[in-house]
């Protein structure tokens, strides 16, 4: 019995070691990954009697090619990593080829620290490997259920109780990963991560058109056409030419619409482009699992519609999805009394600000000097989100950035270039900053359309039980004060009024 209540602590341990990594990843606190080489190493040990086990990235060289741990007594090795697709397994067992790795272990496993994936298309591999060495993909890649999958299987009770002693040390009851026992100052961190509610159901229905006629409607109105031609586009063009009005957040799949809006209202406007008789609202869970599983193309379609309901909703607040670039960026469209778009005649520019506390700036029209009704570039606040799923739970992810743009939308291709150095100008407590005001902008000026616009956003996430650091340590002060982002990149220099765009010493010179 005390066998058994162990192997079932070291399946939650386990498991919880694959979220923790998934978490960091997803935060971008890739640091996680090196440490959890010096995890799995006396893991290993502990399970399979790899007593010779090593981390290479120590023992031998810096980012040792292809492997990261090995036994060669038992002639194993490991290449150990947070990314499951199968590009990083080409990677990685063509790293091993070109650096004949073969000549020295007989077996190659691929680790993955959070999950595998479901498939992968093992007849590619021989081509990459030359038939130099086998590599079985349903064999030789692995994560932590593989593990779990050992540890149920060993008999000797003192050496579970030893692995469950390892794990429990390391990283159980909320400890950070200690793979070394040391006391240690805790501290939070603030993610740059939200949790998000949407409705509960989801409703679906067979689209009912006449897809050859609109394809031809289309090619007539002098569009232009790609083949084969999305159902979305097909939906949007009967709205368009039928002049009637719609909401865009929607997605479609396998030739069925999908929203959250209740497609059973008599008086929606998709109706008029589906089978009444199709029309099925189900929980939203179960749109993208079968069998209690997670369908992963499924999940990247209710990805896009929680996407396109997000678009929906900041479209009407004056910040819009800029396609090319995957981001949205604050427009001089301000939406809400409490906005004032003014004009700066120190800076020879329009600004919209917005008070949450204080003012601050989310887009500037910068003038040209000599042609003071042209405009030279804009700069925008602008923000990638990304949404991902943990548990049950679903998540979005903010990531603070800036965009220039010529006419308020087109990327000018000049000033980004320069986006780099504007970012390193900036430090922590901006990009914090930026972080905190979108995530303001979400609960404040959003919050209250919950029932059109289906997504509610709770406070950020905190991380406790993290190292604590000495920020002055590894970011020290460099004595000079950070030219910040939101005074905006001017032109103090007098331009010529031509389109060319302005030098780099005017571009960043203080106004």
């Amino acid at each position: 019995m005390k066998i058994l209540n162990s192997q079932n602590r070291i399946t939650d341990l386990l498991r919880e070691f694959s979220k923790r990594v998934e978490l960091h990843n997803l935060t971008d606190r890739y640091d996680i990954n090196r440490v959890s080489e010096n995890i799995m190493c006396p893991l290993l040990r502990l399970i399979y009697g790899y007593q010779e086990i090593r981390n290479l990235n120590y023992t031998d060289w810096r980012n040792y090619p292809g492997i990261d741990i090995a036994d060669s007594q038992n002639k194993i090795a490991f290449q150990i990593t947070s990314t499951s697709d199968n590009d990083k397994v080409k990677d990685t067992l063509d790293k091993i080829t070109r650096n004949r790795q073969y000549q020295r272990y007989d077996r190659f496993i691929v680790y993955v620290l959070t999950e595998k994936a479901r498939r992968y298309p093992a007849k590619q591999y021989p081509s990459i490997t030359q038939n130099k060495f086998a590599f079985d993909a349903q064999k030789d890649i692995w994560d932590y259920r593989n593990l779990i999958q050992a540890v149920t299987q060993l008999e000797d009770t003192s050496q579970v109780r030893k692995i469950e002693q390892f794990l429990e040390s390391t990283f159980g009851k909320g400890q950070p990963f200690a793979w070394k026992s040391r006391p240690q100052k805790t501290e939070s961190l603030l993610l740059n991560t939200v949790g998000i509610r949407c409705p509960e159901t989801i409703y679906q229905a067979d689209l009912f058109l006449n897809k050859e006629k609109l394809i031809e409607h289309m090619r007539v109105s002098g569009k232009r056409v790609r083949y084969p031609v999305p159902d979305r586009t097909l939906v949007i063009e009967y709205f368009t030419k039928y002049g009637y009005q719609f909401p865009r957040d929607f997605v479609c799949h396998k030739n069925t619409l999908i929203t959250f809006h209740d497609l059973s209202d008599d008086e929606h406007p998709f109706r008029a482009v589906i089978d009444f008789g199709t029309v099925t609202p189900l929980p939203a869970r179960n749109f993208y699992t079968i069998n209690h599983e997670i369908d992963e193309n499924r999940e990247r379609v209710f990805k896009d519609l929680l996407r396109r309901c997000l678009v929906r909703m900041l479209k009407r607040h004056g910040v819009d999805w800029q396609e090319d670039e995957k981001i949205f960026i604050f427009t001089m469209n301000e939406k809400d009394d409490a906005e004032t778009i003014k004009f700066n005649q120190e800076k020879n520019r329009y600004e919209r600000r917005i008070n949450w506390g204080r003012e601050r700036f989310v887009c500037l029209k910068k003038m040209k000097t000599q042609k003071p009704d042209e405009v030279l570039f804009y700069q925008h606040l602008a923000f990638s989100g990304r949404f991902y799923r943990l548990e049950n739970e679903w998540y979005l992810q903010i990531n603070p950035s800036w965009f220039f743009s010529y006419d308020g939308y087109r990327k000018n291709d000049y000033l980004n270039y320069y986006l780099k150095w504007l970012k390193r100008e900036e430090v922590n407590d901006d990009v914090k900053n930026d972080f905190l005001f979108t995530l303001w902008f979400f609960k404040n000026r959003m919050g209250h359309l919950f029932d059109e616009s289906f997504l509610k956003f709770a406070d950020a996430m905190q991380l406790s039980g993290a190292p604590e650091l000495n920020d002055s340590l590894w970011n020290p002060p460099s004595g000079k004060t950070s030219a910040s982002a939101e005074d905006g990149i001017t032109n103090s220099g007098e331009d010529d009024g031509s389109d060319s765009p302005p030098s780099l010493f005017d571009i960043f010179a203080t106004e």
